[in-house]
């Protein structure tokens, strides 16, 4: 019997150490971590966002000549070395500590147009989180209440446009049309049909608001199929709707955006 016990005892020791290897490798498989000798003279910056950040934001960097393979980014002096995605146009990656004011972006021998500012106290982090499967799901049910024949589809990537400036000296600051407001592109976490996208306001741009709620909408890249509106797609519109509907309101949906919350969760489906 004694036996019997320290083998059982044995073998499970060796099933926790294994299944312990398993899930670490799965937790680090999110990650890529950066190659110092990836070429990328040719990388050209288009754009970045948020341009207002904190410590572990969602930062993207848009553009040409990545290539395919993760090197490494420098933000005012602070190298990044590990991101969530990288392609030839985009990279994401969670904004590292260190980060000081007016922070210059730079990819290889590029450097970004915009600075990266970093965010006073009380800035609160907007989230957005959209899952495509179940947005597609409610698009496929009620595509025929807007008089379409077919269910429009997703055509990746999603963005986020708010009613916030875009501008550098006044990203965040509230934008009174939508044609000066911010439009962000969202990452697509992998193996998943989750979006998600961030952005920083400051307490001066949570003051321009007033008591008024800042208005967004989701778009997909579809600039053909605009049946239903001149100023989006078929499927942004049912999205818009759909979402203004389940938070009350008429025409576009919105979040108040105060002090109190750090941050400030915003899904869709409405849950």
């Amino acid at each position: 019997m004694k036996k019997i016990n320290t083998l059982f005892i044995t073998v499970l020791i060796l099933s926790l150490i294994t299944m312990s290897c398993v899930s670490t490798k799965s937790e680090t498989q999110s990650s890529l971590i950066a190659d110092p000798t990836v070429d990328l003279s040719n990388a050209e910056i288009y754009n970045v966002n948020p341009k207002v950040v904190k410590e572990g934001t969602l930062m993207s960097i848009s553009g040409a000549g990545f290539g395919n393979n993760p090197g490494v980014v420098n933000i005012g002096g602070v190298d990044v070395t590990e991101y969530l995605g990288w392609d030839d146009n985009f990279i994401w990656f969670n904004v590292p500590k260190g980060i000081q004011q007016e922070a210059e972006v730079q990819v290889g021998y590029e450097f970004s147009d915009s600075l990266i500012i970093t965010a006073p106290e009380n800035s609160v982090t907007v989230k957005w989180i959209i899952d495509a499967n179940k947005t597609q799901d409610i698009i496929d049910n009620t595509f025929t209440k807007y008089g379409l024949n077919k269910a429009p589809q997703l055509k990746a990537p999603l963005h986020v446009k708010g009613q916030w400036s875009k501008g550098d000296e006044t990203y965040g600051l509230k934008d009174e049309g939508w044609d000066g407001g911010s439009r962000q592109v969202m990452f697509n976490i992998p193996g998943t049909s989750q979006w998600v996208m961030e952005a920083v306001f400051t307490p001066e741009a949570i003051d321009s608001f007033g008591k008024s709620m800042m208005l967004f909408a989701i778009e997909d890249r579809e600039d053909e199929l605009r049946n239903l509106s001149q100023f989006e797609s078929d499927y942004a519109f049912i999205i818009k709707k759909t979402w203004a509907a389940s938070l009350g309101l008429s025409n576009d949906p919105g979040v108040k955006i105060n002090k109190e919350n750090s941050l400030i969760t915003i899904q869709f489906p409405v849950e």
